[in-house]
């Protein structure tokens, strides 16, 4: 996926989230009370944490990326891999 595929997905499921939470406090409480309110948003708090840590599970199940290839060459940070861009270091410039 492209950055902008991300950007839009992760966007969409803001947007979802934002509905659910909002219908739930919908469901439980309102604005005609300050009970109301209250209890609204404590129920769409406690959805909003399951859903959280059920996401945290998920994302702990999800296997580490591998940053090399196999058979590829690695280097250290700093150090050219590959062919050289016949680049002078400035240390060498004098």
């Amino acid at each position: 996926m492209t950055g902008r595929a991300l950007q839009a997905a992760g966007i969409a499921w803001l947007s979802l989230g934002v509905a659910v939470l909002g219908s739930v406090f919908a469901s439980y409480g309102g604005y005609a009370s300050g009970r109301q309110f209250v209890n609204g948003m404590v129920a769409a708090q406690h959805v909003g944490a399951v859903v959280l840590a059920v996401v945290a599970l998920l994302a702990l199940a999800i296997p580490a990326m591998r940053t090399e290839l196999a058979g590829e060459p690695t280097g250290t940070v700093g150090e050219p891999v590959g062919k050289s861009t016949g680049a002078v270091p400035v240390s060498t410039l004098g």
